[in-house]
């Protein structure tokens, strides 16, 4: 599960920065697939490796805090990115995203194990 989500952070990452550095149309279709498979690897298998380490009882807990916390993430983070790009236009945006990306990575490389015992 782990490889394939760290797969799923490589292709947003790479996503955002072509958005930030490419400009032409049959490149920003072909970006658009990129991230579709950012969204195959990452968002069922988010939720399905909450289910996997959290104990049978607190499952939903964690499903909900997940939600939750992910719902709180998008509306600051939507908000932060549309203020920047007021501010500095469209490329800045893509490449800091594509830079967040990379410490997100590595936390989970080097602090997340893929199986957590219950």
């Amino acid at each position: 599960m782990k490889r394939i989500f760290l797969l799923g952070l490589a292709l947003f990452a790479l996503t955002y920065l072509g958005m930030a550095l490419l400009s032409s149309t049959i490149a920003v279709i072909l970006l658009f697939f990129v991230y579709g498979g950012f969204a195959a690897a990452t968002d069922g298998l988010a939720k399905a490796w909450i289910s996997k380490v959290c104990k049978p009882g607190e499952k939903a807990v964690g499903l909900g805090t997940y939600a939750g916390l992910q719902s709180l993430s998008l509306l600051l983070g939507s908000v932060w990115a549309g203020l920047l790009w007021d501010i500095t236009g469209p490329m800045i945006v893509f490449m800091v995203t594509a830079a967040l990306t990379i410490p997100v990575g590595l936390y989970f490389m080097l602090r997340i194990k893929e199986n957590v015992p219950t």
